[in-house]
């Protein structure tokens, strides 16, 4: 199994942030990337339960929410994968998870992930190939968040002086 690990700060508070990130739809957006539920939550939208599909260039995952614990994390896993013309791709997802932890006046996310492609000889090389192409659009995806985050903050902000 491969675990890929990517740790972000982001200066807002822990519940404004897991609110943005637990936000499927609304997260996993931008250039390459979509998403959307195909099955809501048991008690939120969001939350445990939820079946989320999530688009990345020709790539479509299909992830179940297995627990949600706002504002602190939440954990999913990918029922599967597959390519553009629908076909089946192997990789088998034991489990991905954030952590929302307190720090300073901000937030730290732990985003991990474990998986592996089950392919005689060749799925121990793609995997690292894999980790790095997956770590690098997890830090997109949460500097993206920030950058909003702190966007709407200073129009708050603007809005706010006389």
């Amino acid at each position: 199994m491969r675990e890929i690990h990517v740790s972000v700060y982001i200066p807002a508070p822990v519940a404004l942030v897991f609110a943005a990130i637990s936000d499927h739809e609304n997260f996993f957006s931008g250039p390459g990337i979509s998403c959307r539920l195909s099955r809501v939550g048991a008690l939120e939208r969001n939350g445990l339960g939820a079946i989320r599909e999530v688009q990345v260039r020709g790539l479509l995952f299909v992830e179940q929410i297995t627990a949600f614990r706002p504002p602190h994390g939440f954990e999913y896993r990918v029922l599967r994968m597959s390519g553009a013309r629908g076909r089946r791709k192997p990789f088998v997802h034991e489990r991905g998870w954030l952590e929302f932890v307190s720090e300073n006046d901000g937030t730290r996310i732990e985003w991990h992930s474990r998986f592996s492609i089950p392919l005689p000889l060749i799925g121990r090389l793609l995997e690292p190939h894999y980790a790095r192409k997956a770590s690098h659009l997890f830090e997109k995806l949460l500097h993206a968040t920030r950058e909003r985050l702190l966007a709407g903050r200073a129009a708050t902000m603007s809005i706010a002086r006389p």
